[in-house]
């Protein structure tokens, strides 16, 4: 009769550790930052750019030299990668493109990134 009652105290203090640990998450800067990301999403995702029909789009969480992540897939680039701005289709600098911003893209046959489009610049 004391395991049963032992596991089952067990069972509840590792019941209240994941509520705790919950809470904490949810009150940490990253819960804000994936706040903010949803808004962004929600109010670019349905935007269209004239002319161009996009492969893809999402939150841009990491741009490296060859590799992108966008809304948690790698994605690598093609050798030549063309960047705009989603507003006016105009050729932007790859560094406005920075983790956090939402991105628009097309690839290529190989499913490289060949075009990389920014929104709400």
């Amino acid at each position: 009769m004391s395991d049963i009652k032992r596991e089952h105290n067990l069972f509840a203090m590792l019941m209240i550790l994941l509520a705790v640990l919950c809470v904490i998450d949810i009150s940490t800067p990253a819960f804000a930052e994936r706040a903010k990301n949803t808004s962004l999403y929600s109010e670019y995702e349905n935007k269209e750019i004239k002319g161009v029909e996009l492969d893809g789009r999402g939150i841009l969480e990491r741009i490296d030299k060859d590799v992108c992540v966008i809304a948690d897939v790698l994605r690598p680039f093609a050798r030549f990668v063309s960047y705009y701005s989603a507003q006016d289709g105009s050729v932007i600098y790859r560094s406005k493109f920075t983790p956090g911003t939402f991105v628009g893209y097309r690839i290529n046959a190989k499913r490289e990134i060949i075009e990389l489009y920014l929104f709400g610049e």
